[in-house]
C-alpha cells in the first residue's frame, strides 16, 4: 500500500517504500505565510476565526511500531460497483461519497467521471474529453454540490467550471474562470466554489492561493499571495481539499494546520494545528533562502529524516485521520472526543479487504478503494496452490474476486476504527 510519486514538470520519479496507503504527489507553496504553531508565526495572519482550534502532538501519541489492522479496524460495509463498457476505469484518482451516490474520477485515463448508486449500481458516465464546443479539454478536479443538485468538473486547460446535472450527468451550463492564476483543485459549497491555485503562477498577474467565487464565478476574491520566491516551486498537491458531508478542509505541505473552510462565508477556521515533534523541519532551514525549491526541500528531509508536512487528510464524525512523512509515510489516527490517538507506519493484517487506500469518509467510516489490479492479485493468490487455509480466513475477499475477470470496476469498502482495541494490540 505504500508508494509515493513526486511529479516535477510531467516526469515522475518513482519511490517504491513498502506497507504504505496509496499514492501520495507532494504540493509546496507559500511558505513565509504558512502557519506554525511556534510563537514566531501568528495565526491572524492566516485565518478569520480558531475558536475551534484542536492541537496536536505527535511526540505525545502512542506510536505502534507494527499495527495489526485486525484489532483496530473492521468492515462496515462492502460495495462492488457495477461493471459495464461504459464504466471501464483506468486510474482511481478521486471519490465522492453521499448517503445516495458513489462518484468515482478517472482524469487521466478514461478522462471521465463515473456515477453509482449506494448499492453499487451504474447510473451514469460524464466522459466529454475533446475539443468540441461542450467537450472539456482536461480534468484537474471534481466536486459536488448537494445545495443546488450539481457535479462540477474543473478543466484547467480552457480555465473553464463545467456544470452538470447530479442526478442525470446532463450538461447544464459553463462557467468560464479568468486566465490570470494556476488553477489547481476546488470544493463547492452552497452554490459558492473555493478554488486552491498551484504556485506555477510564473509571470500571471496573480499569485494567490485561494479563490472564493459564486457559482457565477463573480465576487471573487483572492487571497493569501504566494511569495516571489516560492513561484517557481514545481511540485504540484494531491490532495489540497477534503469533504465530509457539507464540511470542507484545506491544508498544504510545509503547513502544520488543517483548516475547515465555509466558502459561502468567506470563512477559514483553523481546525487541527500539529505539532510534528522531531519530524518538524526547523524554521532556519524552511524560511531560509537555502529552501528555494522543491528538489532542494525533499533533499533536506530525506537528509535529515523530517517531515515535509501534511500529504492527506480526512476528517470524520469522530475521528481524524492524516499522514505525513518522507520517504515512508506515518498514519495518524485520532478521536476527536476523547483527545487520544495512535500512530503508526508498518502493519500487518490477515484481512485483504483492509488494504485499500483511504479516500474519503462518510459519517463516522473511512472509504478505502481496492482497486482491479489489487483484486486480481488476490484472485492469483487464492488459486495458488495451497491456498485453502488462505481462503478461509478471508471468504468475503474470495467471494468478490473468485469469478472475476480483468478490467473490472473496483470495491469500495467502508471501514470503522475501534479505538476501544488499540490497547489490546
Amino acid at each position: 500500500m505504500f508508494l509515493r510519486h513526486f511529479k516535477k514538470k510531467g516526469i515522475a520519479k518513482k519511490i517504491p517504500i513498502p506497507n504504505s496507503f496509496g499514492v501520495i504527489v507532494f504540493s509546496l507553496f507559500w511558505i513565509n505565510i504558512i502557519l506554525s504553531c511556534t510563537p514566531d508565526n501568528s495565526f491572524d495572519s492566516y485565518q478569520s476565526r480558531k475558536d475551534n482550534l484542536i492541537q496536536l502532538d505527535l511526540d505525545n501519541l502512542e506510536f505502534l511500531n507494527e499495527a495489526n489492522l485486525d484489532q483496530f479496524f473492521s468492515i462496515a460495509k462492502v460495495v462492488e460497483l457495477e461493471s459495464l463498457d461504459s464504466t471501464f476505469i483506468i486510474n482511481y484518482d478521486k471519490v465522492i461519497i453521499s448517503e445516495e451516490r458513489i462518484f468515482l474520477l478517472d482524469k487521466n485515463g478514461s478522462y471521465s467521471v463515473h456515477a453509482f448508486d449506494q448499492n453499487g449500481n451504474f447510473l451514469y458516465t460524464i466522459s466529454n474529453y475533446g475539443e468540441g464546443p461542450d467537450e472539456y479539454r482536461e480534468i484537474r478536479d471534481v466536486t459536488v454540490d448537494f445545495s443546488n443538485s450539481t457535479l462540477n468538473i474543473l478543466d484547467f486547460a480552457s480555465k473553464t467550471i463545467w456544470v452538470y446535472d447530479i442526478n442525470y450527468g446532463q450538461l447544464v451550463k459553463k462557467l468560464y474562470l479568468g486566465r490570470d492564476h494556476y488553477y489547481s483543485s476546488f470544493e463547492s459549497q452552497n452554490g459558492f466554489f473555493v478554488i486552491s491555485h498551484g504556485n506555477n503562477c510564473g509571470l500571471l498577474s496573480n499569485c494567490e492561493n485561494l479563490t472564493i467565487a459564486d457559482n457565477f464565478l463573480k465576487n471573487d476574491s483572492s487571497f493569501l499571495s504566494i511569495p516571489k520566491n516560492l513561484r517557481g516551486f514545481d511540485l504540484k498537491p494531491n490532495q489540497t481539499f477534503s469533504r465530509h458531508g457539507n464540511n470542507i478542509y484545506y491544508t498544504e505541505l510545509l503547513n502544520d494546520t488543517i483548516y475547515e473552510v465555509n466558502p459561502s462565508e468567506g470563512l477559514f477556521s483553523a481546525r487541527f494545528a500539529i505539532d510534528f515533534g522531531h519530524y518538524k523541519i526547523p524554521n532556519e532551514f524552511k524560511y531560509s533562502n537555502a529552501n528555494s525549491s522543491g528538489t532542494q526541500l525533499i533533499n533536506y528531509a530525506l537528509a535529515n529524516q523530517k517531515s515535509i508536512g501534511i500529504n492527506q487528510c480526512f476528517v470524520s464524525d469522530s475521528i481524524l485521520y492524516f499522514n505525513h512523512g518522507l520517504p515512508e509515510l506515518k498514519h495518524i489516527f485520532y478521536n476527536l472526543y476523547s483527545r487520544e490517538g495512535f500512530s503508526f507506519n508498518e502493519f500487518k493484517t490477515s484481512n485483504l479487504l483492509l488494504t485499500g487506500r483511504i479516500l474519503g469518509t462518510l459519517k463516522n467510516d473511512f472509504i478505502t478503494l481496492i482497486s482491479d489490479e489489487a483484486l486480481m492479485a488476490m484472485k492469483q493468490s487464492f488459486e495458488s496452490k495451497d491456498s485453502l487455509i488462505y481462503r478461509q480466513s478471508n471468504p468475503e475477499a474470495y467471494r468478490l474476486v473468485k469469478d472475476r475477470n480483468p478490467g473490472s470496476s473496483p470495491v469500495i469498502v467502508y471501514i470503522k476504527v475501534n479505538f476501544e482495541k488499540v490497547d489490546s494490540k
